[in-house]
């Protein structure tokens, strides 16, 4: 099953690179993701890792896109996944704030999910 992408209902799909048995994360949980962000072609538009990973409250408004958002409930610490994000649950009809990311655009994310407290 390593190389089969998982749909979940909300039509995120995540194919796990790396697997890890952690604890479940859960609202309110304080976690730090590093991940890559590109298009469909593969190119890159974000990426954050090291020192500039990112840690934040899971389930806080605001912090994460809806589609990562649904992945990281899925993972685990020490975890690492592709995330096929479909519009809609990135950034939408809007595009991203930066401009980078059009409207209507599917975007695939390399997320690892770096520490969980």
């Amino acid at each position: 099953l390593k190389n089969i992408a998982i749909k979940e209902k909300s039509g995120v799909y995540i194919n796990e690179i790396e697997h890890r048995e952690g604890n479940e994360i859960k609202q309110g949980d304080e976690i730090t993701i590093a991940y890559r962000g590109s298009f469909i072609n593969g190119l890159e538009f974000d990426k954050i890792s090291g020192r500039t990973a990112f840690t934040f409250a899971y389930g806080s408004q605001g912090q994460v896109i809806k589609g990562l958002e649904i992945a990281i409930k899925s993972m685990r610490e020490g975890q690492k996944s592709k995330i096929i994000i479909p519009s809609q649950l990135a950034f939408g009809e809007v595009g991203s704030t930066t401009l980078i990311v059009p409207p209507f655009t599917t975007v695939i994310y390399e997320l690892e999910i770096v520490k969980v407290n």
